[in-house]
């Protein structure tokens, strides 16, 4: 069984650290780093952004996270 744990001050940030280091990997975004960390992130990287909400935020000249 494999496991991947992210930890951060919020639970998009945990859930994004998470993915970082799949399959076997901790990754932690401290709180302070996180929107230095996101910032490159492009929006469908984040918990519930899929398509048709990415191509609206495209469309609204968005394609990174930006806090």
């Amino acid at each position: 069984m494999s496991c991947s744990i992210g930890i951060s001050g919020d639970k998009t940030t945990a859930k994004y650290a998470a993915k970082q280091n799949k399959p076997h990997g901790i990754t932690i975004i401290h709180p302070e780093k996180s929107a230095e960390t996101l910032s490159d992130a492009p929006v469908t990287d984040l918990c519930g952004i899929a398509k048709g909400i990415e191509r609206f935020l495209n469309a609204h000249g968005v394609y990174k996270w930006v806090t």
